[in-house]
């Protein structure tokens, strides 16, 4: 199986992002599982954004 590239976000839209993920993770009707990947990706997202880091992440096999 083939993966995508990594996805890069400037700092600012990394800050958006979290934003907009941890709103996701809070949704009621979201199952824990996904709640809990967006939550750990919004954490990710806020601690490049609090850096001034550009956020990138990739998708691998588990």
């Amino acid at each position: 199986m083939e993966f995508p590239k990594p996805c890069t976000f400037p700092a600012a839209d990394a800050a958006r992002v979290a934003e907009q993920l941890l709103a996701v993770s809070r949704t009621r009707h979201l199952k824990p599982r996904p709640s809990a990947l967006a939550r750990a990706l919004a954490d990710a997202a806020a601690r490049a954004a609090a850096d001034g880091e550009p956020w990138e992440w990739t998708v691998e096999a588990a």
